[in-house]
Formats: C-alpha cells, sequence, structure tokens
C-alpha cells in the first residue's frame, strides 16, 4: 500500500535522542550524552507503598478518566511550590498537567507555531525541543550565548533584521547542553525586549531542583507583566521518567488554547 502521510512528516528526520537511549539500553555504557538520572536512587519501595495507599483508597478515582487539566491536587501544589521557589504567583488554575515536558513542547507547537514561523533559542540548545517545534515546519535561529545566558544585543539585532519570529526557547537553570545558568538582570531584560516586540517566551526549566548549592534564582516569569512567558516543568530528573509526569504554567487565556488542542 502507499501510505499518503502529512506533508511535514517528510521534512522529520529520526530523534536524535532516541539514538542516545538505544546505547543507553546496554548495561556496559554508561553515557553522559544523555540526561537519565541514576537508576540505582529511584524510589522503588516507597513508589511501591504509595501506589498500594493511592489504589485502596482512591483506587476508582485514580482509574478513571481524568480532567484535560490534570488531577487538581497536584496542580495546585506545583502552583505552590514554583511560587515558593521560583517568584512566580501561579494558582492551580495556571497549570495544565502534561505527559512529560516533551508532550509540553509539543503542545508549544501546535497551540503557536505556524509553517515558516520562527522560533530563536539559545546556541547550542535543547536536541528534542529542535524535533517537538520542526514538526510544525517551523525555522530556527541560533542566538549566540555567554556565561550569563542569551546575549541580548545579538538578540535585538537578530529581531530588527529577521521576519517571522513567533517564540524565543530558553532554558535558564542548567542549560542543556552547556550547564550555563542565566543571570537575574538577563531574565529582567528578556522579559522587557519580548514585552516591546510582543514575542512568547517559552521558560523550559527541568533542572532547577537540582542546584545543590546557591539560592535559587528567581523564574524569567516573575518579571512577566503582560503574560507573555509561558513555563515547562517536569519530574522526570527530580524523581523519575517513568512516570512521564510534566506541566505547562502560564496566563489562563492560554492554558485554556493548550486544553481545547
Amino acid at each position: 500500500m502507499e501510505y499518503k502521510f502529512a506533508k511535514r512528516i517528510g521534512n522529520l528526520k529520526a530523534s536524535e535522542i532516541r539514538e542516545i537511549l538505544k546505547i543507553t539500553e546496554r548495561p556496559e555504557v554508561i553515557s553522559f550524552a544523555g540526561g537519565l538520572p541514576a537508576p540505582e536512587l529511584f524510589p522503588i519501595e516507597e513508589i511501591i507503598k504509595v501506589n498500594r495507599i493511592v489504589l485502596e483508597e482512591q483506587g476508582t478515582k485514580a482509574l478513571q478518566y481524568s480532567t484535560t487539566e490534570g488531577y487538581a491536587p497536584l496542580r495546585e501544589w506545583i502552583a505552590n511550590r514554583m511560587n515558593s521557589r521560583l517568584g512566580t504567583k501561579f494558582q492551580s488554575e495556571n497549570i495544565l498537567i502534561t505527559h512529560g515536558s516533551q508532550q509540553a513542547l509539543d503542545l508549544s507547537g501546535k497551540v503557536f507555531l505556524n509553517e515558516g514561523d520562527v522560533v530563536l533559542c539559545e546556541s547550542p540548545t535543547y536536541l528534542a525541543a529542535i524535533s517537538a517545534f520542526r514538526a510544525y515546519e517551523c525555522e530556527f535561529i541560533e542566538v549566540p550565548t555567554d556565561d550569563d545566558g542569551m546575549m541580548l544585543d545579538e538578540l535585538k539585532r537578530i529581531l530588527k533584521t529577521s521576519k517571522g519570529i513567533k517564540i524565543i526557547y530558553v532554558i535558564p537553570e542548567f542549560q542543556n547542553p552547556t550547564g550555563k545558568t542565566w543571570s537575574i538582570e538577563r531574565r529582567k531584560q528578556l522579559v522587557k525586549i519580548a514585552m516591546e516586540h510582543n514575542i512568547m517566551i517559552i521558560e523550559d526549566n527541568p533542572y532547577g531542583e537540582l542546584r545543590y548549592e546557591g539560592e535559587n534564582l528567581p523564574s524569567i516569569k516573575s518579571f512577566d507583566q503582560i503574560g507573555c512567558v509561558l513555563c515547562l516543568g517536569t519530574f522526570s530528573k527530580i524523581f523519575c521518567p517513568g512516570y512521564r509526569i510534566g506541566w505547562i504554567a502560564g496566563d489562563k487565556r492560554v492554558i485554556e488554547k493548550y486544553i481545547i488542542v
């Protein structure tokens, strides 16, 4: 049979992350290429106990369909955690639970990107984010970085000379793959620039909870005055990847669009 795939499928390539994970299946390999937590640290016994409690006390609810937004107490907990550590002002209605942060990236592409739109990203940036956005036939422009994050003079130059820019995608905490953390001033100025140009910022933060020294820095979202910043988070690096629990946090008007797609 001749399969008639969508046109965009022809532009896609195999995921580099998938190839990395294939190598990690070999027991003799310790890979530094992927962000895999140490499996010997997974709280397996605790998870067994918690699963038993949930199924015994709330089994019918746990195994039933739920709302698109996700489990309400978890959404409230995530909002409170972000507010206390990152300086945000979220409520549970600002949180949408996703199947890992990768679905959050895919949904972001579906909600915001048209064919030919441009995504600005750090140079270099997270491979899987490029794969997720590329499915929606966008283009990418890399913005140079230094030790404090994205170089804003270069960002301003690109914004003046390029058309169709829809999203600025950044990882300000322990950036993948460089490990850099943005300065507070860069975070403030990025929001100011995005507000001036009416461009959405997607702030991806899968690693912020892995800080072992120093103080937590305020989220880019904490400087947002008009709702131009979306936050993505995940439990994959701090709990276990197999549960596939991530989230999107943002203005309620935006979250409503994510829900309907």
